[in-house]
């Protein structure tokens, strides 16, 4: 048994395990609501990071997350809207239509109004629990990030890169553009 809170498995996690075959219905994860308000809350780059980082984890890695998402997805077009969320977290927490939109507004990257699965996994995934099951990988995976970014592969992020990649992400907004602290080459080196 893990003693670490933050590193077990939720009951939802658990009965998305290959082990348990496949749950036919799996119940929504108590942490879901609180993850989805931090990421709400998160400033738009480190929103933008963890699409980033959420783009190179596997199948595997996002089993029980993508099992979450189609529990919430009742029409399953591959998209929330403000009522599947609301109908989703209402046993959770008695939360309002208004409470919802602002929920899904803060999630919604893109701003296409739903949330995406892309979207979804970036917002629900606890990374600083993935950093401390296994540095190793979380290394391998933030550098995979980065490559996503880095267009010309030279491990280096220019200031166009960085605009470029986040105008494709959605988050190419000004003031987000304008917020970016480069040092004096206006260039990002890769850690």
């Amino acid at each position: 048994m893990t003693h670490d809170v933050q590193s077990r498995y939720t009951a939802a996690q658990a009965l998305a395990h290959p082990w348990f075959g496949e749950a036919p219905d799996i119940p929504l994860d108590i942490r879901i609501l609180d993850n989805l308000k931090r990421f709400r809350d998160e400033g738009k780059l480190k929103k933008a990071a963890q699409m980033a980082l959420a783009a190179t984890l596997s199948e595997d890695e996002i089993k029980a997350v993508k099992a979450q998402f189609e529990q919430i997805d009742k029409d399953g077009n591959g998209q929330i809207t403000v009522q599947e969320l609301r109908f989703a977290l209402e046993h959770m927490e008695g939360i309002s239509e208004e409470k919802a939109a602002e929920i899904l507004k803060g999630i919604d990257t893109n701003n296409d109004g739903m949330i995406d699965i892309q979207e979804f996994i970036a917002a629900t995934l606890n990374f600083q629990q993935m950093q401390k099951e296994n540095f190793a990988e979380w290394t391998r995976k933030t550098k995979q990030a980065f490559a996503f970014i880095d267009m010309d592969g030279n491990g280096y992020l220019t200031i166009d890169e960085l605009k470029q990649w986040l105008k494709d992400g959605g988050a190419g907004d000004e003031e987000l553009l304008a917020a970016i602290e480069v040092n004096n080459s206006d260039v990002l080196e890769a850690i």
